[in-house]
């Protein structure tokens, strides 16, 4: 088994944002979801407002399903941002997927619940897109899932949590036990991985798998756990990613980027570039040109279409790389 060492480059030492707010105006200014796709950025703020935007700015959503202000969560796949509403105030709904460019014209699709979490799961490779969900007991559905993509026997539960990946090698889910466990299931080249790079069996805090494009786990302990399929050019020589992550709290990756958020709002990113048919400059950019300020959410664009990395402040998205506004860093507010 091959292991790649990686060098952590932090980007800065940030200050949290702490507080709750006391008006429905303080709450417009903070953003507690953020998902990327595509050219396309997506908020949900504590009033459960979704606002989307790209480079060109902030979209006026009044006219479309959005208006009900009741969402909760979002997951973002290689062509779609999906949205968790909730109606009734349980914690718990349907879930909305859409392409952020045909938004604008009521051009989305409902997937019936009620799930507490869930994950967007498509489109690159062979199986369309899927969303698996959490219902209310903690076991895991995927309704829309194919035969064959391994999503259409997903293990028995409880869960708290899932994430979900498709490209054009694998299609899978990893779930979140309540003991921090983590589980992963899919098709036979997603399973493949995990014969050579175990999961850990316990102290996960948190996982994406929507870039890089792999799975990757922080744990507890301040570990960097992750597996990719480009080792050396050679999809059949998975390399096994480690690398410590000091006070992290929170992992979102990129292609071929991962970036940790720490317990004082620092940034850190290291690049994971395992093949050398993958271009460097993109990753280059994220590394290099990370805004300063005090962050409490990333999101990375999981769609191959370019590289770039968001990061919330407050009401406002900071939103940077090659794949972003022309390789432009942008500033700008999802509020009103």
């Amino acid at each position: 088994m091959n292991t790649l060492r990686l060098a952590l480059i932090p980007v800065s030492a940030l200050v949290l944002l702490t507080g709750c707010p006391g008006s429905d105006s303080d709450a417009r200014e903070i953003i507690i979801a953020l998902e990327a796709t595509g050219y396309d950025v997506c908020s949900i703020d504590a009033l459960n407002r979704l606002q989307c935007a790209n480079d060109e700015g902030v979209w006026d959503l009044d006219d479309t399903f959005v208006g009900s202000n009741s969402f909760i969560a979002l997951s973002s796949s290689q062509t779609d941002i999906c949205a968790l509403e909730d109606n009734d105030g349980d914690g718990a709904g349907d879930v909305y997927c859409f392409k952020p460019e045909r938004l604008l014209s009521g051009d989305y699709e409902e997937h019936a619940g009620p799930y507490t979490h869930f994950t967007a799961v498509g489109a690159a490779g062979p199986f369309g897109q899927t969303v698996c969900g959490l219902d209310l007991d903690g076991a895991i559905l995927c309704p829309d899932a194919e035969p064959g993509s391994g999503l259409d026997t997903p293990p028995e539960g409880p869960f708290v949590d899932l994430w979900g990946i498709q490209n054009s090698f694998h299609t899978g889910v990893c779930a979140l036990s309540d003991g921090g466990a983590l589980t992963c299931f899919g098709d036979e080249a997603f399973d493949d991985h995990f014969e050579e790079c175990p999961l850990p069996t316990s102290g996960v805090m948190d996982v994406d798998v929507g870039g890089a494009p792999f799975p990757i786990v922080l744990t507890a302990d301040g570990g960097l756990q992750g597996w990719s399929a480009y080792a050396n050019d050679d999809l059949d020589d998975y390399v096994c990613l480690t690398e410590s992550a000091v006070d992290a709290v929170a992992v979102e990756t990129g292609q071929s980027v991962v970036c940790t958020l720490d317990s004082t709002s620092g940034i850190s990113c290291i690049d994971v570039d395992t093949s050398s048919a993958s271009s460097s400059s993109g990753e280059d950019s994220i590394l290099k040109n990370s805004p300063t300020g005090s962050y409490s959410l990333l999101a990375g664009n999981p769609n191959n279409v370019g590289v770039f990395m968001c990061a919330a402040s407050g009401y406002e998205v900071t939103c940077w790389g090659d794949g972003w506004n022309d390789g432009e860093t942008q500033t700008f507010a999802f509020s009103d």
